[in-house]
């Protein structure tokens, strides 16, 4: 597991015509130099029981797959597991997403234990959700 924490910033959040929905944007911030080896692990915050969300994740590869767009959806149940969830790729990811529970967190998984990067950029520019968040 890569073991470099995200750099938050200051969370902003929308408004919507609803009281359960939200937007929040610009959330976080992870970047290396040179070879890295591991899963990124992107632990979402642990009052995420229960809710709906879309998460927008931009990132960048230097050396073999350049720019992509995940946008990452599922519903966090209060019983420690994802449901109804996937994943929509714009540009060359290739190096997979999965969805966990590491105990205390609900977790999104990039790559694994062995997946290399070279130079890498990522950044969580937009959540949305809905019914408890």
């Amino acid at each position: 597991m890569i073991s470099k924490n995200l750099h938050y910033f200051g969370i902003l959040e929308g408004t919507f015509n609803s009281t359960t929905m939200r937007h929040f944007s610009d959330l976080a911030a992870f970047e290396t130099q040179g070879l890295t080896t591991g899963a990124i692990k992107i632990k979402l915050p642990n009052t995420t029981n229960d809710v709906i969300m879309t998460l927008r994740i931009m990132l960048y590869n230097y050396t073999t797959e350049s720019g992509s767009e995940l946008l990452i959806n599922g519903y966090t149940y209060n019983n420690k597991l994802w449901y109804n969830y996937s994943v929509s790729t714009s540009g060359t990811f290739t190096k997979g997403v999965r969805f966990a529970h590491d105990g205390t967190n609900y977790c999104i998984l990039l790559g694994n234990s062995s997946t290399q990067w070279d130079v890498i950029r990522v950044m969580l520019t937009d959540l949305y959700t809905s019914y408890t968040l």
